[in-house]
């Protein structure tokens, strides 16, 4: 079994993504991923952002990245689409400059593709 360990702590918004790599480069957190990674994925934090820019969602995530990986940590790190995970676009344009920008290469990509039945989407508009 492999686990994903992610954050909730910023969904939806994106000024708080800092927060999470504040998080992930404590010294006692980094103690854990240290003693595991071998058999670990994080996520850097589910559903960043609402409505991002593409140059917001790549400096910001390249910050996060290059944060991460200077502090020690080089498990895959999976981020998501910003609009709640859905944008899937914006993963298609900034992912290849992420990958590049990342010293290890080791990123993967999260696309949640979810319609609620309380918006009005039905099995036939899905």
């Amino acid at each position: 079994m492999i686990p994903i360990v992610e954050l909730h702590d910023a969904t939806g918004e994106w000024s708080k993504l800092s927060s999470l790599v504040d998080y992930w480069t404590r010294d006692d957190v980094l103690q854990v991923i240290k003693k595991h990674e071998q058999y670990l994925l994080i996520n850097i934090g589910n559903e960043v952002g609402n409505e991002v820019s593409e140059d917001d969602f790549k400096t910001g995530y390249k910050d996060a990245v290059t944060r991460m990986r200077t502090a020690g940590i080089h498990v895959p790190l999976i981020i998501d689409g910003c609009n709640w995970g859905q944008n899937i676009d914006i993963l298609q344009s900034c992912g290849p400059y992420l990958i590049e920008n990342d010293p290890d290469k080791n990123l993967m990509f999260s696309v949640h593709m979810w319609w609620p039945y309380e918006y009005g989407y039905t099995d036939e508009t899905v």
